[in-house]
């Protein structure tokens, strides 16, 4: 049996914008094996997602699709996030890691969460039109308009990779998500800010929606109050 650790890391080998790179380490026969660099393109890597396949592992991230000057700063990052996958189920013995980039567009594409059951899986990740804040005047122009949020996904058959399809759009700002997969059943949670102001706490709501393997279900609101519902979790029994 092998346990996988999956983060990003700063690579001291490159400039301070460019720097974030995934690596991985492998623990087997009680040993961790020397940390790895994944996707050595020379660009931002942010947020990962891994599960467990029949054969090895499928990795999912917010990679930034260029490099980025100092200069392009925030708006060169926010321009060029894309969503990448490891092409294949890879494995500590099988050849190198192919990447597939699935997004291709100026938005801002983040925050992927990956889920399987035996050699199916299941990628959600949210895209948005910029910033859900403001970091003073300067970035008063990258913020995103309101209910401008989507959520997309992409399902993996054993073999593909299928290409992104949205689930919904002209959403509150989804502050997080979290997914779960059991057969052909999956359950995605999320967090909405309903007014589009992450200053104000009371406002935030969970909902759910329920993926039978071919179409998406309906939202569900889970709760609907004047306090602070944020982070849902949930597995299968």
């Amino acid at each position: 049996d092998e346990q996988w650790l999956v983060w990003t890391d700063d690579n001291p080998k490159r400039d301070a914008v460019n720097r974030t790179q995934l690596r991985y380490s492998v623990l087997k026969d009680d040993t961790w094996c020397e940390p790895v660099w994944i996707d050595g393109d020379r660009t931002a890597d942010f947020s990962p997602s891994v599960v467990s396949m029949e054969n090895g592992t499928l990795m999912a991230w917010q990679n930034i699709s260029q490099l980025v000057s100092e200069e392009e700063g925030l708006r060169g990052m926010i321009e060029n996030s894309e969503i990448s996958v490891t092409d294949s189920v890879y494995s500590t013995g099988g050849s190198s890691v192919q990447i597939r980039t699935l997004t291709h567009d100026d938005k801002l594409d983040h925050s992927p969460r990956l889920a399987a059951d035996g050699n199916e899986a299941l990628l959600v990740w949210t895209k948005s039109e910029g910033l859900s804040f403001t970091m003073g005047e300067e970035t008063e122009e990258l913020k995103a308009p309101e209910n401008s949020d989507s959520l997309y996904f992409s399902t993996w058959d054993g073999n593909l990779w299928s290409d992104p399809v949205k689930i919904q759009s002209s959403m509150p700002t989804v502050l997080d998500s979290n997914l779960t997969m059991h057969g052909d059943e999956s359950l995605l949670l999320y967090t909405l800010d309903m007014d589009n102001d992450i200053s104000t706490l009371e406002d935030r709501e969970v909902f759910a929606r329920i993926y039978d393997g071919n179409a998406w279900g309906g939202e569900i609101r889970i709760s609907d109050n004047q306090m602070s519902d944020i982070s849902p979790r949930a597995v299968y029994l």
